[in-house]
């Protein structure tokens, strides 16, 4: 087959996966299918799935013209969440896995983010913006915060993001949290009595780039800042085997101030003790790559072993996105190496993981890890196009 160079009409084509989600049983996984609207300028994006015990043929578990994103299976693996904008913003869908149409499970004006299951698969956490106590009287846009925009977002518009609480069937939502600050990043507790959240409370939060890992009561309200106020720190994850939470990011010091390298920290709440586990690494966790063929941000969270033995998470390093184990009380060691970018993962109750990468040369994919080693790619929906087009060569440079 005769090549061409690639033109610009190609973009068109190019299909875009993400945010790969292995069921708790390690036998399905799901990810998200983001590709070019032409007619609409825009894109659309729709959840795919495969089994992983038959022959892993793809197939289509959302359709329309929207954006379907954030697939989230329930615990027990009964159900998968997902957010859609396809009622005009987005907001958290549900459906049964077995089958059946999904159902609108939160409806609030300001739309859902950052959902997240509970340990017994009832209810989800979220985060929603709050109205305004009172509407400005003036169209004119008084900046009172250092962070007033963001690129995709554009000018923030004064109201607070909160974690709330809905039944996984949808009904009155509870708010969890309040205050003259953001509470994002919700994660549960092994036995679904505190929610991690991330917030900066401090009394100059408008002027600094602070934020704090807390934990909230779910019966009480009753907040506890487990960090020290001294730093960024960000995706908080309980452990499965105690009241142990991990989370990645840095204090402030005053010789680098923020221009510092994130850590991996667990913390004891029992014993009062806080550790590092990257601290020997000169290199970043998470995702530090810059790449221009994915679609939404690389989901950096750590993820706990279900024993509770090691925290998995990805780490930066020489243009290559790596997948970590970081053992409790051990050493960290690569699980997946080598020249590729890793956005994503999940790892199920038996240990298999599914992953979103890419490389130089190959857009984003969806790979499985067996718990043996094997590593298996699951889609390649970009094959087509690739197989006309003559790419440039690639060439490392150190």
């Amino acid at each position: 087959m005769t090549r061409r160079p690639i033109e610009i009409d190609d973009l068109y084509s190019i299909r875009l996966v993400a945010d790969p989600n292995i069921s708790p049983d390690g036998l399905r996984v799901v990810w998200v299918v983001t590709e070019v609207d032409r007619d609409c300028d825009g894109y659309k994006s729709n959840i795919w799935g495969a089994d992983l015990d038959g022959d892993r043929t793809a197939y289509r578990l959302t359709t329309g013209n929207g954006k379907d994103t954030s697939p989230r299976w329930s615990p027990d693996g009964a159900m998968l969440a997902f957010l859609s904008d396809r009622s005009g913003r987005n907001q958290i869908h549900v459906m049964h896995t077995d089958g059946g149409e999904s159902w609108q499970a939160t409806d609030g004006p300001n739309g859902a983010s950052d959902l997240a299951w509970s340990p017994d698969s009832t209810s989800l956490a979220y985060v929603a913006k709050v109205e305004l106590a009172e509407e400005p009287a003036s169209d004119v846009r008084v900046i009172t915060s250092m962070l007033y925009r963001m690129d995709g977002e554009g000018f923030f518009d004064g109201k607070n993001r909160q974690v709330h609480l809905v039944s996984a069937h949808g009904g009155a939502a509870r708010m969890v949290t309040d205050g003259d600050w953001d509470s994002i990043q919700p994660a549960f507790s092994a036995d679904g009595k505190w929610l991690a959240v991330v917030s900066n409370r401090s009394e100059d939060r408008k002027e600094n780039r602070l934020s704090d890992i807390w934990a909230i009561e779910l019966a009480t309200g009753r907040a506890e800042r487990l960090t020290a106020g001294d730093g960024n720190y960000s995706t908080p994850a309980w452990s499965p085997a105690g009241d142990v939470v991990t989370w990645v990011g840095h204090p402030i010091t005053e010789k680098y101030g923020p221009v510092t390298l994130d850590d991996l920290f667990i913390y004891d709440r029992g014993a009062d003790e806080l550790r590092g586990l990257l601290s020997s690494h000169d290199r970043e966790p998470g995702n530090s790559a810059i790449a221009d063929a994915r679609y939404g941000l690389p989901n950096p969270t750590p993820v706990w072993a279900v024993d509770g033995s090691a925290v998995y998470t990805m780490l930066s390093d020489a243009g290559s996105v790596h997948l970590y184990r970081c053992a409790v009380d051990g050493p960290a060691a690569p699980l997946l190496d080598g020249a590729q970018d890793i956005q994503s993962f999940t790892i199920s109750n038996d240990g298999t993981v599914a992953f979103a990468a890419s490389t130089m040369a190959i857009p984003t994919e969806v790979f499985v890890r067996r718990p043996d080693g094997t590593v298996e790619q699951i889609t390649d929906i970009n094959r087509a196009m690739l197989a006309g087009v003559e790419l440039g060569e690639i060439r490392e440079v150190r």
